[in-house]
């Protein structure tokens, strides 16, 4: 799925934010993006290591989002592999389905380039917003082990 692999061991990975914002009000990455046959429990997805899963997953409804290069490789996982692999749409005027103009925020500056090339780093934050009120990009505080 747009260049993102499969993989069946986690090795060592990072973690970057995404914030989605429609007409102002906050909604939420599904738990479960990238992970095959997802369970969810206590609010968390948790899934049989020995099973596919992508490089690029969250685990839970926070925003956190998981990137495991595949193989260790030193690229980049960027927002519109997320989006492919979600399997919503991303542009400037559609956000996961929803139609208007969308306003994006990377590390709380303003962004005005290519959504889908949006590179997905080590605690980058990522604001999406489509429609009015347009809110102040969040700063998110990463937990120690998320």
């Amino acid at each position: 799925m747009s260049g993102v692999s499969c993989i069946v061991t986690a090795g060592s990975h990072v973690h970057a934010h995404v914030s989605l914002f429609v007409r102002g009000e906050q909604i939420a990455m599904p738990a479960g993006v990238g992970v095959v046959n997802p369970v969810l429990v206590n609010g968390y997805v948790i899934f049989d290591r020995t099973k596919c899963f992508y490089e690029i997953h969250t685990h839970d409804a926070t925003g956190i989002i998981h990137l495991h290069p595949n193989g260790g490789q030193d690229r980049p996982l960027t927002l519109g592999q997320l989006f492919a692999v979600w399997g919503r749409t991303l542009s400037r005027d559609d956000l996961a389905g929803n139609a208007g103009s969308v306003i994006a925020y990377v590390n709380q500056q303003l962004y005005t380039g290519d959504l889908a090339s949006i590179v997905l780093s080590d605690h980058a934050q990522v604001t999406l917003e489509v429609g009015d009120p347009r809110v102040t990009p969040p700063t998110y505080l990463f937990p120690t082990n998320p």
